[in-house]
């Protein structure tokens, strides 16, 4: 395959640019150091004055990358756009620790359904998406595989056929092969690895009318047994209600997230930005 002649711009320069940390910095700051070497990176190549707002350079830098270097970030917020489009409300999480491990992208519905996204960018191997999978669908009520269009009739079939396939390339994403929802799979003490302390004594509590009286090195084990007599679908439910009461959010039109560019959406949704940091960072990106 031959080299797009930005690549190495987009991977050294823009890429760097859609982080967390540089939001905070823009926040804080109201500028960063990494956001001025990409918009000196995208005049370099006659893509944005040098005058022009923040904005532009997260647009103009996201469009280089999703062309020349469709990394990791480009696969997740294709993603994610694409599963939360006319949802009203979402919640989402990047990195979250499933059963010793950490799933790419996960999204949880008020309904109770469950959604785990391996992510498979073109730069990476896939001698470990087997072994991914089947965690996933210990976890989540629906597993997908979110993969560059050059990884495809490999993730096929390397991937059980429960398991959606999302493809992404320069034209957009597609849906390839739905995911199947596995309960069966479901194992509880993995389900329940995904609750802190106060969220799985609340749970056991509510629904066992009391939180067993043992030594807080026993509380753990205890509350597990006590979790594992649940049927798996009942299991889901309570825990897919916990996560989005932990991160929850406003109504899609109270939410400013989806005010901001939609290079930043996956960080808007995921990150531990507040409803008046977004506000603030929408202002700053006029700058």
């Amino acid at each position: 395959m031959e080299m797009d002649p930005h690549f190495k711009v987009a991977k050294v320069h823009l890429l760097p640019i859609f982080t967390a940390r540089v939001l905070r910095e823009l926040l804080v700051f109201g500028s960063s150091p990494r956001v001025d070497d990409a918009r000196r990176a995208l005049v370099s190549i006659s893509l944005v004055d040098p005058d022009c707002p923040i904005r532009d350079v997260f647009k103009q830098a996201y469009s280089v990358l999703r062309r020349a270097y469709p990394a990791e970030y480009v696969l997740i917020n294709e993603c994610l756009c694409a599963q939360v489009s006319g949802v009203d409300s979402v919640v989402a999480y990047r990195e979250q620790a499933v059963a010793g491990s950490k799933a790419d992208l996960s999204i949880f519905s008020p309904a109770g359904h469950s959604r785990g996204y391996e992510i498979k960018s073109r730069f990476d191997r896939l001698d470990r998406l087997q072994a991914q999978l089947r965690t996933y669908q210990q976890v989540f009520s629906h597993s997908y595989v979110v993969t560059d269009h050059n990884h495809v009739p490999r993730v096929m079939e390397d991937s059980p056929a429960s398991v959606g396939v999302l493809s992404v390339s320069r034209d957009g994403i597609q849906e390839l092969r739905p995911a199947r929802e596995r309960l069966d799979l479901i194992r509880l003490d993995r389900l329940f690895s995904l609750l802190r302390k106060e969220e799985y004594l609340h749970l056991i509590g509510a629904k066992f009318g009391a939180i067993p009286k043992v030594p807080n090195t026993q509380i753990y084990g205890v509350c597990l047994q006590q979790f594992q007599r649940l049927d798996a679908a009942s299991a889901q439910e309570l825990v897919v209600e916990t996560l989005c009461r932990r991160q929850s959010r406003p109504s899609r039109e109270e939410d400013q997230a989806w005010r901001l560019p939609r290079p930043l959406r996956a960080l808007a949704l995921t990150g531990k930005l507040d409803q008046s940091e977004l506000l603030r960072l929408s202002y700053v990106l006029e700058q």
